[in-house]
């Protein structure tokens, strides 16, 4: 798994602040948003609420997830130079390899959504040349050769993630599952994303089987850039789900997953939907997507079949949003649909290596 690696530094906006325990906060981010747009010029100033300083991006976020599952992933990416940065602390009982110090992101969160100020100098420098320079060759294809999934992330973020993808898909082969987000599509230029879809097709042709996973956000950016109108809402099912067969085509990967909160579609062999009702008093809203992630890339590894997972990735993230952990997603049988959670516990051993 990679091959990113930040610090999120994540605080709440106060509206009014009198002292360190007594502040109101902006609860939704339309409201900060009004809060911006009402000044036309001139300076403006904000109150900040630290909440919390930890491990972020596709692999820390996701790796935090898959470990709560009980997958141990092979961990590559910015983690610290020379040592592992404490942020990290709850993956060192992974197999991790660090390419230097870590990206930085401070989150402005709301109930309903965040802000992300990123500071990605440490993981747009990243190159295939530089993979290769840093792990060594010969390590990462033992790395692969020893894995079953390859889980890659963020595309957005790594002007050079093309070439990382079709280097570490070449080191492997047909028994390999290649797992990739994409995140904010919008943050690169469309000729980026056609190599981005290239380097997709290559890995299908070396054998490889190439899932892709979306929110809202990005299944629509997508959508844009091949030209299909139709939008996809974050209230509707039916609205993802008509467009899943159209970008499965024209992507050309084997398996397609969209998510929102009160709904998940897939599309392999066939089409699969899963549906919940809307969390009333969310804990968490930052990380929500990479804990459908790690959901979803654990049932991989434990071979469940397509609808069981989308319900494990959805009552993965839902339990992480609900109650700010996934360790009590086993109790919790409205986030963990019966069946799939029983077909889960009769699947855990020793997971395959990541």
């Amino acid at each position: 798994m990679g091959i990113d690696g930040y610090i999120d530094e994540t605080w709440s906006v106060a509206k009014t602040k009198n002292g360190p325990t007594d502040y109101i906060l902006y609860e939704k981010l339309k409201d900060f948003s009004l809060f911006l747009s009402s000044r036309d010029s001139g300076g403006i100033a904000a109150n900040l609420v630290k909440k919390r300083r930890e491990c972020g991006g596709f692999v820390g976020n996701t790796a935090k997830g898959l470990v709560a599952l009980g997958v141990k992933p092979r961990l590559i990416g910015m983690f610290g130079d020379g040592e592992i940065d404490p942020a990290f602390a709850g993956l060192t009982e992974c197999d991790m390899t660090s390419l230097g110090a870590p990206a930085l992101c401070i989150i402005l969160e709301f109930y309903d959504g965040k802000i992300m100020l990123a500071h990605s100098d440490a993981v747009q420098g990243l190159t295939w040349s530089g993979l290769e320079s840093a792990v060594g060759r010969e390590k990462l294809a033992e790395m692969v050769r020893d894995s079953e999934i390859l889980a890659l992330g963020y595309w957005s973020n790594m002007p050079d993630f093309e070439r990382i993808i079709e280097g570490l898909a070449g080191l492997g082969d047909s028994s390999h599952e290649l797992f990739l987000d994409f995140a904010d599509i919008a943050k690169r230029p469309p000729g980026a994303l056609r190599s981005g879809l290239e380097a997709m097709r290559k890995a299908r042709a070396l054998g490889l089987k190439v899932t892709i996973s979306l929110n809202i956000h990005e299944a629509n950016c997508l959508a844009g850039h091949f030209g299909i109108s139709s939008v996809i809402s974050q209230e509707s099912a039916a609205s993802a789900a008509n467009a899943t067969e159209s970008l499965k085509k024209l992507t050309g990967v084997d398996q397609i997953a969209i998510h929102a909160a009160p709904y998940a579609v897939s599309l392999g062999e066939s089409l699969r939907i899963v549906e919940a009702q809307p969390i009333e008093h969310p804990v968490r809203s930052t990380g929500a997507g990479d804990m459908f992630n790690a959901g979803y890339i654990a049932s991989m590894a434990w071979g469940l079949g397509e609808k069981e997972r989308l319900e494990v990735a959805m009552a993965t993230a839902r339990s992480f949003v609900g109650t700010g952990s996934i360790k009590c997603i086993s109790q919790n049988s409205e986030m963990a649909p019966e069946k799939s959670w029983r077909m889960l516990q009769r699947r855990i051993f020793p997971a395959p290596r990541i």
